[in-house]
Order: C-alpha cells, then sequence, then structure tokens
C-alpha cells in the first residue's frame, strides 16, 4: 500500500504499477519531461485516453495515475482516493490562449 502522508520521490514512485495518459497528448509529455529530468523514465502499467479513466483506473485500485488534482477534487474529498506528495512536485504548467 502507498502511503500518502510521506513524501516519495520518483524513484519510488516508479516501483508502483503506473496509470497514464497515452503518449502523445500535451499533457503526458509534459510530466514525461519533468520526471526525466529527475533521471527517472516512466514505465507506465497501463496507457488510458482521458483523464476520467486514469480516475476510475485508480479508484479500482488497478495502480496509482497521475492526473490534475483539480479534476480529483470530489473524489479526494471523499477518501475515494488519495494524493500522494512528491519531494519533487511537478511544477504548474502554464496555458496560452489566443484568438
Amino acid at each position: 500500500m502507498v502511503s500518502a502522508k510521506k513524501p516519495m520521490g520518483w524513484a519510488e514512485l516508479s516501483s508502483y504499477p503506473v496509470i497514464m495518459l497515452e503518449r502523445g497528448s500535451s499533457s503526458r509529455a509534459f510530466v514525461d519531461y519533468f520526471v526525466e529530468s529527475q533521471g527517472i523514465v516512466l514505465r507506465p502499467e497501463i496507457e488510458l485516453g482521458s483523464l476520467d479513466l486514469l480516475l476510475q483506473f485508480a479508484q479500482a485500485g488497478l495502480g496509482v495515475a497521475c492526473i490534475i488534482r483539480d479534476f480529483a477534487r470530489n473524489e479526494l474529498g471523499q477518501g475515494q482516493v488519495v494524493e500522494l506528495l512528491q519531494k519533487s512536485p511537478i511544477p504548474p504548467r502554464k496555458v496560452g490562449l489566443i484568438h
């Protein structure tokens, strides 16, 4: 069982079954780039096409999912999932819009 109380490093996290978005999405590329800058290459057990599925698979206990905290706000509040603290958290992502 993964502990949500103590921050863990990316190497420790990579020892658990990891669930991530499919390669090719900008979110996945952002996470991969950051984690690789920490000297770790994540090899997901499961790759899915949506955040909904990532959350559902994590809730089912199939692995540790990498999703946006706000997306899982309800599930976190209800104790259906737990947030795992990282020693080196992924930095905030910036998005620009043009019209």
